[in-house]
């Protein structure tokens, strides 16, 4: 429903009751869709860089503090701010950079693995198999 009226009002053109649409809604929920929804709203249609930049700092800012098990949340945001600032600026910049270093880095865990068969001991020889052939 909340969709619908947002959709009503930019329609209409009424862009900034729509942002206020939007401010109200996430006093109610704090869905990763509504700050998506937020952040293209501010980049789409009131083509502010700017305050799709500060809609996006608010998100990451409340999914690290009030929701921090909510990493692949977290993760959209980034991605999308990414994608955002790739359209602004395709040659690179200062803005790109920023948001890839935000980026969680994947760590690479490594195990020991035995590179040696294991002797031949007389626990391998009692199993049930060797066991059978021994009583025939």
């Amino acid at each position: 429903m909340w969709k619908a009226y947002i959709d009503f009002e930019v329609q209409r053109g009424e862009l900034e009751q729509a942002s206020k649409l939007f401010e109200r809604l996430l006093g109610k929920t704090t869905h990763i869709k509504v700050w998506l929804g937020y952040f293209w709203h501010n980049y789409d249609q009131l083509k502010s860089t700017k305050a799709a930049r500060k809609v996006i700092e608010r998100a990451q800012n409340h999914f690290r503090e009030k929701e921090p098990d909510l990493k692949e949340e977290r993760l959209m945001l980034l991605e999308n701010w990414l994608r955002m600032e790739q359209k602004e600026h395709p040659e690179g910049s200062k803005h790109i950079d920023s948001v890839k270093a935000k980026f969680p880095k994947r760590v690479k865990k490594r195990r020991n693995v035995l590179t040696q068969e294991p002797e031949n001991t007389d626990a391998q020889n009692d199993s049930p198999e060797s066991q059978d052939a021994a009583q025939t």
